[in-house]
């Protein structure tokens, strides 16, 4: 919708040569529909099994989350480790799972924990200026507000007078939709067919779907429409073994994925990116804040996890 925008207001001063849209809710209808071949080919059997954790299905996690209420409930009935949800908060270590398939140490399971424990700081609330009013009526941060979003009434069900607006007024212009190939929040099957909808519709031809690698191992695949009277140009690309969350589940495919888009490489190179690159230390900067006189620890991996948990999931 914004990249519409855009493209309608001759005035604006960036020169908008494309957009990449990760696991995007495009066509409702669709996604909808094709979740029900996702779901069959994968073998997901029961209704349980499907609510177990709509954003990752293949997401292995090691306790209950401490937040409860958020609407995405996680495989707390494969886990018998009462000490764990006995405690308030424990040494994720201690609960480390030597079977799990996690590449990631329970990162994407511990990480909203930390960011809600943070956020729910008096004193950290202090330095954001949260109202008073809110804290005394004893409410708490979450990632996600339930009520807001059971009350929600959908307006925009099929993002295509978007894109077509986007045809219409653009050229030179690149689209990369992607989606990890276990999302069944918004899937790549029905992403993959509302832009063959658009294409078809808008004159687009395309290519044969091709795989893309990371490291020389199969990191998905991608497929090319074109449309050759303005060079408008849209690739829909997968994301091995990524849920909801692409670039956590599969940070080092993504870097190589979002590097090539922005250079107009092919999605292959692999030499466009540092694999091995350290991050930096954390930082630890001492503010006063307000009133209160309360010093805020700006931890770079917290403020980090709150960023992107908040942004995902608008």
């Amino acid at each position: 919708m914004l990249g519409a925008k855009i493209s309608e207001d001759k005035a604006f001063p960036a020169k908008l040569k494309g957009i990449a849209i990760g696991n995007g809710f495009m066509n409702v209808k669709m996604l909808t529909n094709s979740l029900i071949l996702w779901s069959n080919y994968h073998g997901r059997f029961s209704l349980d099994l499907y609510n177990i954790d709509p954003y990752n299905y293949y997401e292995d996690c090691y306790a209950g989350s401490l937040i409860t209420y958020f609407g995405k409930p996680r495989r707390e009935s494969y886990l018998n480790w009462k000490a764990a949800k006995d405690a308030t908060y424990h040494n994720t270590a201690d609960l480390m799972n030597r079977d799990s398939t996690d590449p990631l140490w329970g990162y994407p399971c511990f990480q909203e924990d930390y960011v809600a424990g943070y956020f729910n700081k008096p004193e950290v609330q202090d330095a954001f200026h949260i109202d008073p009013a809110w804290r005394q009526a004893n409410l708490t941060f979450a990632d996600c507000n339930n009520n807001l979003y059971n009350n929600y009434k959908l307006t925009y069900d099929d993002m295509q007078p978007y894109f077509e607006t986007m045809i219409k007024n653009l050229a030179d212009f690149h689209i990369l939709i992607y989606n990890g190939d276990v999302d069944t929040v918004c899937n790549f099957l029905g992403d993959a067919r509302f832009i063959d909808k658009v294409a078809s519709a808008n004159g687009f031809t395309h290519g044969d779907r091709q795989r893309w690698n990371f490291r020389r191992q199969l990191a998905g695949f991608y497929q090319r429409y074109t449309r050759a009277a303005n060079n408008f140009v849209i690739d829909v690309l997968t994301v091995k073994g990524a849920g909801h969350m692409v670039p956590l589940d599969r940070p080092g495919p993504s870097l190589q994925m979002i590097t090539n888009f922005l250079k107009n490489n092919d999605y292959n190179i692999g030499n466009s990116i540092d694999a091995t690159a350290q991050p930096q230390p954390l930082l630890n900067i001492g503010t006063t804040t307000g009133k209160s006189g309360a010093t805020l620890s700006a931890f770079s991996f917290v403020l980090s996890s709150a960023i992107f948990v908040l942004f995902l999931q608008i």
